[in-house]
């Protein structure tokens, strides 16, 4: 390492990034991450001509931006007046013939987009995972069976932990399968082989972690808990109260801090940032701590929360998290279209020590004495385009996710939010409830399911959207939620069928 910032070569060498990170000071992170920014602004300034046209556009002179200190001069990119006004061809660094591979997003909000890869992310991405494996896991001296229940094909997050799976392979003593989102693969990779390794990474999307749990306890003949299984998550949000029911399902304590962990990572800007055991410790006390979380928040509902990517420079304005990323389609204060914010290290810290909390001194006990960075905090309250406005509430899925894990519905499957008007032509709050497979209620059943899954729900809105209770109190007909009971892979669960990931919004037509 030089004196200058860090880059993603540095965690090529995992024990000496280990050793240099928590020397690292605030400061440093913070206007090396700057600096960086401005870097993407000179890279678009010298390599996209029209990216003067754009700038035009917002009143900005380009010889205005002399330094890293004019960054937030520069406008905000959004897809529609960037992306989508220009040719494709005229927003690369060179042309389509220089593009070596692709991703595409998945669509989730609208159509797919291309996003050309450059051969160097890819490397960065595979140091970054070897890391934090490393880190996590000691992959370095344990021997690994890793599974990436990810989609390929197009889509970025299974070619991603393809190649960085291939980096580890060839550095320690780590298999890897790509079986992907597929059941009975995944079974029978761990029936045959599990007994050769001291531990299990499977890479994958919540949705898809929970039911394939389900799916392996019901064969009978493996033991999910004594299979020392880790997750590494990413491509969609779930809440505490998720990961705490899935920790105990493979075997560890609730508040463990690294059996469940998170990526922070779109197709279009790369990788924002990662959970931490600082971050998981966090959102653990948030949730037993209302007053902690508001503090931190501003709301009771316990966010994402990841610590900030130092290589890239992120940050919020008017609750939009903004990304910049030196990609061949280089973006600079590209809107990612996720809602949050983002906090500084002592920001973050500050505010737990007022509520009565030493976060340093409770990791140091559960033996993290190297983990605590001090890099940003960046927390995802949801999508703009992935929720319901209902009353002029904003509803988002993860409100209401952490009620799906109990008893009281071991039936269901998924779940999806809709807005729909009546025959009136007047507003109505839906949740359609897909059941599981093979399952078929009676009328008393399904009326009496209808009304736990109402009364939950209502208790859960009431007690942590502060809009939806306004709105309730405004309009109760219109923010009545009404449950609908749907048999397993039935409309509108159908469209959900070959996707990577479900879409927990119903847009309606």
């Amino acid at each position: 390492m030089t004196d200058d910032f860090i880059s993603y070569r540095d965690f090529e060498d995992v024990d000496r990034i280990l050793s240099i990170l928590p020397d690292r000071s605030e400061e440093y992170w913070l206007r090396g991450s700057l600096e960086n920014g401005y870097k993407v602004f000179e890279l678009l300034r010298d390599k996209i001509p029209v990216y003067k046209k754009y700038l035009l556009k917002h009143n900005i002179d380009i010889r205005s931006i002399k330094s890293p200190d004019d960054f937030h001069k520069l406008p905000i990119m959004v897809k529609e007046d960037y992306l989508k006004h220009f040719k494709f061809e005229e927003l690369l660094i060179g042309g389509p013939d220089d593009i070596k591979s692709f991703y595409m997003s998945s669509g989730s909000s609208g159509e797919p987009s291309v996003w050309p890869r450059l051969e160097i992310s890819n490397i960065a991405y595979s140091y970054f995972v070897n890391f934090y494996y490393t880190f996590y896991w000691k992959i370095d001296k344990r021997k690994t069976l890793y599974i990436s229940a990810l989609d390929l094909g197009v889509w970025a997050s299974g070619n991603l932990q393809f190649h960085a799976a291939s980096y580890c392979a060839h550095r320690h003593s780590f298999t890897f399968a790509n079986p992907g989102a597929d059941y009975p693969y995944i079974y029978q990779t761990l029936k045959k082989l599990s007994e050769y390794y001291d531990q299990i990474i499977i890479a994958s999307y919540p949705s898809f972690a929970r039911r394939l749990l389900d799916y392996l306890e019901s064969k009978k003949d493996i033991n999910i808990k004594k299979l020392n299984i880790h997750f590494m998550l990413g491509g969609e949000p779930h809440t505490v109260e998720w990961r705490q029911y899935i920790l105990q399902k493979i075997g560890l304590p609730k508040e463990d801090l690294t059996g469940v962990m998170d990526y922070y990572g779109t197709s279009d800007s790369g990788g924002p940032g990662s959970s931490t055991p600082l971050t998981t410790l966090i959102q653990n006390l948030c949730l037993n701590d209302n007053n902690l979380c508001f503090e931190l928040f501003n709301q009771r509902t316990v966010p994402s929360l990841f610590q900030q990517n130092p290589t890239l420079y992120v940050e919020s304005v008017n609750g939009n998290i903004l990304v910049s990323y030196p990609g061949q389609l280089p973006l600079c204060r590209y809107d990612s279209g996720d809602t949050g914010g983002v906090l500084k290290y002592s920001e973050v810290i500050d505010k737990l020590s007022k509520c009565g909390y030493d976060v340093l001194s409770i990791l140091k006990k559960r033996g993290f004495y190297n983990s605590v960075w001090k890099w940003s905090f960046v927390y995802l309250t949801g999508r703009s385009d992935l929720s319901i406005n209902i009353g002029g509430a904003i509803v988002y899925p993860r409100d209401i996710e952490g009620l799906f894990f109990s008893a009281l519905t071991r039936n269901i499957n998924s779940f999806k939010l809709s807005v729909e008007n009546d025959e009136e032509q007047k507003q109505r709050f839906i949740i359609y409830l897909e059941l599981i497979p093979n399952c078929n209620l009676s009328k008393t059943e399904t009326t009496v399911l209808k009304m736990k899954i109402k009364k939950q729900v209502m208790r859960k809105l009431l007690d942590a959207n502060f809009d939806y209770r306004s709105s309730y109190e405004a309009d109760r007909v219109a923010c009545d939620p009404q449950i609908k009971i749907c048999k397993f892979q039935k409309p509108p669960f159908d469209l959900d069928v070959g996707r990577p990931k479900p879409l927990f919004v119903r847009k309606a037509c």
